[in-house]
């Protein structure tokens, strides 16, 4: 198992309830990273999240970049350090 994990980063689950317990950690990451991100946007003037992927005007352009730019600095030194 280990060297199938080194060589192609998959994790295989070998005890009853490990799969449960990633799902609950992969929806709380979700819902930390949108709270996160809604919190910033509003106070952006930016209403719907998918702004964060479509090119609007160079205002919404340059708001969405700087909330991306954000957002992987909140999951690299909050979510990671934790996980």
């Amino acid at each position: 198992l280990k060297e199938t994990r080194d060589k192609y980063g998959v994790v295989a689950r070998t005890k009853k309830g490990q799969l449960n317990g990633d799902i609950a950690l992969k929806l709380r990451v979700a819902n930390g990273t949108h709270t996160a991100a809604a919190h910033v946007m509003a106070l952006s003037k930016l209403l719907l999240t998918d702004t964060l992927s479509s090119s609007e005007s160079e205002e919404a352009t340059a708001a969405a970049t700087l909330i991306m730019e954000y957002l992987d600095s909140f999951f690299e030194h909050q979510i990671l350090p934790a996980a």
